[in-house]
């Protein structure tokens, strides 16, 4: 994917998701697309394949966010294409072909490892990574980061609700897991990222 440099910097603003980027290895800036002497007279023309999951594409949000980037920089004559793929999915479908595979996609970042192994995802710098940075917590910044390097923008920390039955657990019952895992029968998926964040994560656990 030769637009590396430009997919971290162009979706910085227009998509803050855990998500961001780009298929390649190494630095980003090793493919940097230059923008010296681009403006709205002389727009720099560039294609740019997005994924996000088919609900915000059928909300809009995805179209909105890459024409509000595209009105913020006229110096970019940007011509998106819109494929769907969950976050779930991304570094299955990024994996299978990273030539191919979307320059900018969302996915869940319990998949970090795998994308790294297959040398699947770019890191990103300079302002981007300052970005990054200074409008998370350094538990956030931490599950995009690995070996010091950052390699996605936090759109949103997991958000889930646990249901419990009364005639088992009273309500203090539940302001301890330990007690709960003594009184009855505690279970969660594990099959996804979705939950790893509360019980592990924010026990002090990495993703490798």
């Amino acid at each position: 994917m030769k637009l590396k440099k430009l997919s971290a910097l162009a979706m910085t603003t227009a998509m803050c998701a855990a998500t961001i980027f780009g298929c390649g290895s190494g630095e980003a800036s090793n493919n940097e697309t230059t923008t010296s002497g681009a403006s709205a007279d002389n727009p720099i023309k560039v294609e740019m394949k997005v994924w996000t999951p088919q609900e915000d594409q059928n909300a809009g949000w995805t179209q909105q966010m890459c024409e509000k980037f595209n009105e913020a920089h006229p110096e970019w004559d940007i011509t998106f294409t819109y494929e769907t793929c969950g976050e779930d999915k991304a570094a299955d479908m990024v994996t299978a072909d990273p030539t191919t595979a979307a320059d900018v996609f969302m996915f869940a970042n319990d998949q970090l490892g795998t994308l790294l192994n297959s040398n699947a995802i770019a890191k990103l710098g300079g302002e981007t990574a300052t970005y990054v940075k200074e409008t998370n917590s350094e538990m956030m910044v931490s599950t995009v980061t690995k070996d010091g390097n950052i390699y996605g923008i936090p759109y949103t920390a997991n958000t889930w609700f646990m249901y419990y039955d009364k005639s088992v657990f009273s309500e203090d019952d539940i302001k301890s897991l330990d007690t709960m895992l003594e009184k009855g029968v505690v279970s969660y998926q594990i099959g996804t990222g979705w939950y790893f964040g509360a019980f592990y994560a924010a026990g002090g656990a990495t993703f490798c």
